[in-house]
Formats: structure tokens, sequence, C-alpha cells
């Protein structure tokens, strides 16, 4: 691994790197061979081919980007689950990871962290976002959605989403934990805070959550529990095209 490349890997323990990867046929094609067989199963168990390539091409980046930061073999890296669905490494090695994907566009983040969740959204205009919310977001959340401007308020509803989900898949609560049972900012791009943890006061001081906009008409957010001082962003079909991967 050149020097350049190797730069890519090196995660210091305060920092959190994002790629971002734009997924599709072709790359489908190229990785599916990297994938186990049961993922080989779940991807052949969803109808539709577009649905497939995403799914293959997000464990394939999956995959090979572990295998970077774990100095393994893509095809030997193991997972395991919690008890809601939350993946791991299987081997304990202090690096913790998550993913998302959303109309063919995905995130996948790790850091040397407790815990991390993230979460990338296309933003859409199709529905009306104040009824979802209302039957979803907390109070106060529907509060600041409502005196939010009409034509900025689809946006500000995506910023929401995303960083409630992305707290949630950080959690590993799965839905046992509601979304009206914490509260978070939705008024700016990037500042994003986690405003209030009902079950307990003190716990939102604990998480940290960072906004970003990955790709136009897309949002993203990443949650964190633990310190974190730089997070570095990342386009893996960049540099995967650089270094011919």
């Amino acid at each position: 691994m050149g020097a350049e490349l190797a730069n890519y890997y090196n995660l210091e323990k305060e920092t959190l790197h994002l790629w971002f990867v734009d997924v599709g046929a072709k790359l489908a094609n190229r990785y599916y061979n990297l994938l186990c067989e049961n993922e080989k199963i779940r991807a052949g168990k969803y109808r539709f081919a577009h649905d497939q390539y995403i799914f293959i091409t997000a464990r394939a980046v999956l995959r090979i980007l572990s295998g970077h930061y774990l100095q393994k073999d893509p095809t030997q890296i193991r997972f395991k689950y919690g008890a809601y669905g939350k993946p791991y490494f299987k081997e304990e090695n202090g690096l913790l990871f998550n993913i998302s994907h959303s109309g063919g566009k995905a995130i996948i983040g790790f850091g040397k962290v407790m815990e991390m969740g993230v979460d990338i959204e296309k933003i859409k205009d199709d529905f009306d976002v104040v009824d979802i919310a209302g039957k979803f977001f907390s109070q106060s959340e529907i509060k600041s959605l409502k005196e939010i401007a009409k034509e900025t308020q689809n946006r500000a509803f995506f910023r929401c989403w995303t960083r409630k989900e992305s707290f949630i898949k950080a959690k590993g609560d799965g839905l046992s934990l509601p979304l009206d049972s914490f509260s978070v900012t939705l008024d700016d791009d990037r500042e994003a805070r986690l405003i209030e943890t009902k079950w307990n006061p003190c716990e939102k001081d604990s998480w940290r959550i960072f906004s970003f906009v990955p790709y136009d008409n897309y949002i993203g957010a990443v949650s964190v529990r633990g310190n974190v001082q730089n997070i570095k962003y990342r386009n893996w079909n960049e540099v995967s095209e650089r270094h011919n991967f």
C-alpha cells in the first residue's frame, strides 16, 4: 500500500472517517465475489435489481474499507450483530463502524469511539412533512418544524430525521427506542445537538451529533458517544478510481 493510500486509513483515536459511496451496477458486478454466502443470499432476496446493486456495493465496499483498516483480506472480515441488528466486527479490535444508504448513495463511518451511528437520506418533497413529523417527532421538534418557513421545511425535516436515525443506530436499541423520546435541533445543515433524552436527562451530554451534506439533495448525520475532535470525509469512488480498486 502506497503512502498516500495508507494515509486514508490512518485513523486516530478522536477522529471519525466518513466515506461517501455512489453505488450502482458497475461496482456491484465488480465486487460481488467479495461477499460471503449469507450476504449473497440476502442480496438475492431483494425484488428489484437496483436494490440488489445497492446492497451488494455497500457491503462489498464495507468489506474493502474494513480490510484496509484491519489489515485483513476483505473476504475474511466477520461480523456479529446486536440484539436489534446493529453490526459490529466479530473480533474485538477497538474499531467501530456503521453504514447507511438511500437513493443510490451510501455512507460508511469508522471510529475508535464508544458508540456511533450514521444515516443518509435523499431529500424528497412528495409528502406532507409536518403530518409525518406529528406521528413520530417529539413535541419540541414538531414546534420547531412548524416555525420554519414552508419552503425550507422539507430540508429541516430530513435534518431532524437523519439526526434521530443516526442516534437510534448508535444506541443499537432499534424500534424499542421511540422517536419521540428524545429531541434534536433541526434548523441548520451542520450545527446539530441532542437537546433532550427523556429516560435520563443527563444522557444527552454524553453524545455529539454532526450533520453533513454528502451530495446535492442529500443530507446525512453521525451520532457519537465519546470524544471526537475531527471528522475526515472521504469519497470512495474517487479513491478507488485513482488507485484502481
